[in-house]
């Protein structure tokens, strides 16, 4: 397989008069040479395992004309595996394990062998010679029945970017920055998990227990200086589930985290941050159902950053006017406390970063919906057509 890029670019600032009459101009031409065999094998009657081993060759050549001509040419050969394990026995148990790879390439703009300083404060270095980088992954999930609403589970994933672009830094004393990009050692995110789920008779409710664990790796450089930053996320929470009743359901978990983090083996700004979700929905009388629901994040203070709080309260009403209770007409009210919005917080680059941006917030509407299949009672769920 062949590709090929084509790149024709003018710099034009505010004036609108071009800046340089040989603003970079050139192609990519790149080559994939795959050599793969497919082996797939029944373990058993419950197992089945499919492997793809794949050697990939890549011959790219790239050359880019500005103020003068760049050229860089090379080959690469990366092993690029696929394997598929699945194994299942009914009301026993339910495990499958995905691995697989893929080839990332630098995008174009990192590749071009120009200096862009029409931000005074950063200038920004393209690099021709970037290698293309790859990224392997993996995910597995083991569900074990245990009894009639008895579960436990582990699940989990796991990515490494082996050669990654990342970014270095030169900053003066004045705040100017010069930023370029170029191959540099690993990356690393890793999420596991596990849970187990059991009926308590005696309140008619099913309650669970979830365990969770977040870990991410990056390397950036800054004045000529490697710095690995780390990130890190502990969870445990409870969950309860009432759907016995038949005028009514309850649906709640909670989950409280501690995020950590380190920029250069130095730890600091670290927080708790606490997760809300609860659904209620009533049915007083055969054709009306009433549901309310609340998701609330918690996000605890630090040293740089102070407590937030984000509640987002919905309500939803319907009425089935057909004895089938296949069609409703209804009103949905989202996000009523007009708190919606979205926060993150990471440990990246030179510092505890928190980045806030709006969100999808309160609306109310009517609805009109279709269920394909007639409701069951006791809070199952269905599939649904909403117009």
């Amino acid at each position: 397989m062949m590709s090929e890029y084509n790149h024709n670019f003018s710099w034009l600032p505010a004036s609108q008069e071009k800046l340089l009459n040989n603003s970079p101009q050139g192609t990519v031409k790149s080559q994939n040479l795959e050599y793969y065999i497919h082996i797939s094998y029944k373990l058993d009657s419950f197992t089945t395992f499919y492997v793809i081993p794949e050697l990939n060759q890549v011959i790219e050549n790239r050359s880019f004309t500005t103020d003068q001509a760049n050229a860089y040419s090379f080959q690469q050969f990366y092993f690029i595996p696929y394997m598929f394990l699945k194994s299942t026995k009914a009301h026993k148990y339910d495990f499958s394990l995905n691995l697989h790879a893929n080839l990332n390439r630098p995008d174009i703009s990192q590749i071009l062998p120009v200096t862009d300083n029409t931000n005074p404060y950063k200038t920004t270095v393209g690099n021709i010679k970037l290698q293309n980088s790859m990224n392997y992954s993996s995910n597995y999930r083991y569900q074990r029945i245990l009894g009639l609403g008895k579960t436990i589970f582990f699940n989990g994933w796991n990515s490494l970017s082996i050669n990654p672009v990342i970014n270095s830094n030169e900053i003066t004393p004045q705040n100017y920055a010069v930023s370029s990009v170029l191959n540099f050692k690993n990356r690393v995110y890793s999420n596991q998990s596990a849970g187990v789920t059991w009926p308590i008779k005696v309140i008619k409710a099913t309650v669970g227990l979830d365990v969770d664990y977040n870990f991410g790796q990056a390397y950036f450089i800054q004045n000529s200086i490697e710095i690995r930053s780390l990130n890190h996320t502990t969870s445990i929470g409870p969950r309860i589930q009432f759907n016995e009743f038949d005028m009514w359901s309850l649906d709640a978990n909670y989950m409280v985290n501690r995020q950590t983090g380190s920029i250069g083996g130095v730890s600091n700004n670290g927080y708790f941050y606490h997760e809300i979700d609860a659904e209620f929905v009533l049915t007083p009388m055969e054709r009306l159902e009433w549901s309310t629901s609340l998701y609330l994040e918690i996000y605890g203070a630090n040293n740089a950053v102070g407590a937030k709080s984000i509640p987002i309260l919905s309500s939803e009403i319907s009425f089935f006017i057909d004895k089938a209770q296949k069609w409703s007409i209804g009103a949905k009210a989202y996000d009523i406390l007009d708190k919606n919005q979205n926060l993150w917080r990471w440990w990246s680059n030179n510092g505890f970063t928190q980045s806030q941006s709006n969100a999808i917030q309160r609306y109310v509407m009517g609805t009109l919906t279709y269920k394909i299949n007639k409701p069951n009672k006791k809070g199952k769920t269905e599939s649904e057509y909403n117009y």
